[in-house]
């Protein structure tokens, strides 16, 4: 079946394989860069809400932390003294945090593949 046609009687138009080539090497850049772009947008989104949480917890956990501990780590140990409500809510952050960062960790365990 032809689908271009140089004229009424020429049949249709060949291709050089190097112009398909372009073609194709073309197409898999922009897909590519597609990809790549929608890939940062994503860990861009992923970094903001787990900066976002972590806002959260250190609106509700206590002040005066002279060591560096992990957000996470402080509110399991704090959970307890909390009243059920507020310890709710933290429950859900951890969990939420926990989450994104497990999608990293996965994310680089497939990199290093």
């Amino acid at each position: 079946m032809c689908f271009l046609r140089g004229g009424a009687g020429y049949g249709p138009l060949e291709f050089p394989d190097g112009i398909i080539e372009d073609l194709y090497f073309a197409e898999h850049e922009r897909r590519q860069a597609f990809l790549y772009e929608q890939h940062c947008r994503k860990e861009n989104e992923r970094h903001e809400q787990i900066h976002h949480l972590r806002g959260q917890l250190r609106k509700i956990l206590p002040k005066g932390r002279k060591v560096r501990v992990s957000m996470v780590d402080q509110a399991e140990r704090a959970i307890d003294s909390l009243s059920p409500q507020i310890k709710e809510r933290v429950q859900k952050i951890i969990s939420e945090l926990n989450a994104l960062t497990a999608d990293a960790e996965v994310e680089n365990l497939r990199k290093a593949v």
